[in-house]
């Protein structure tokens, strides 16, 4: 539904506000009729398992949106793997997705985050960090780096704004976020969102996610 939207739009030469220009989109989700390929984000225990629904009484536009349910930490929720969309050469990338939450539920800090791996002296190191904001009066956050398997290297850490939407079930929130990803050097890619703690048992409904090149 979206992505005809897109279509009817470009034809009549009017898109949303929101909307970039459609040449830069790499990857459309509406969630009308499947979860595109999203994965939960949580423990391993299939009793304690969070799970990924299509809600159709729920949605920004079309006829569903993805449900997050079962979540108990603020790291849990959804992530897509968006490896293949990473292309050569082009380094610049940016997310635009709505969020809401259920009638009931307490307001919450939404963020996107992205999740990669590198190689570096022979170790794979995973990087967790936010989407930087175009609010350049956001907050700021510590992105680090960590080596697997336990090992003690050094943490690098540096600061980064990133874009962290104050979400309740009032209406939908549109997160935008961008990022900077190096097909030659990072051979896992996944966007996810997370709430702050606050937030953390949470369900979150998600709609009309954007991959977009970087402006």
């Amino acid at each position: 539904m979206f992505g005809r939207f897109i279509k009817k739009a470009q034809a009549q030469d009017k898109l949303p506000s929101y909307m970039p220009d459609p040449s830069r989109i790499l990857y459309v989700c509406s969630f009308d009729d499947s979860i595109c390929g999203w994965n939960d984000r949580g423990p391993a225990d299939e009793s304690m398992k969070v799970k990924l629904s299509v809600d159709t009484e729920i949605k920004h536009s079309g006829t569903g949106c993805l449900k997050i349910t079962g979540r108990s930490e603020s790291w849990h929720g959804a992530s897509l793997n968006i490896a293949k969309y990473i292309r050569e050469g082009l380094r610049d990338y940016e997310v635009m997705v709505w969020v809401k939450v259920p009638d009931g539920a307490p307001s919450c800090k939404v963020q996107l985050s992205l999740e990669t791996n590198s190689m570096l002296g022979g170790v794979v190191f995973p990087y967790y960090e936010q989407f930087g904001d175009f609010d350049p009066e956001s907050s700021i956050l510590s992105k680090y780096r960590l080596p697997v398997n336990g090992g003690h290297g050094k943490h690098e850490a540096w600061e980064i704004a990133y874009p962290q939407g104050h979400v309740t079930a009032d209406g939908w929130v549109l997160l935008h976020g961008k990022v900077k990803i190096n097909r030659a050097e990072h051979f896992r890619a996944f966007v996810y969102l997370e709430t702050n703690a606050q937030g953390k048992d949470n369900d979150i409904y998600v709609d009309d996610f954007v991959l977009l090149k970087g402006s």
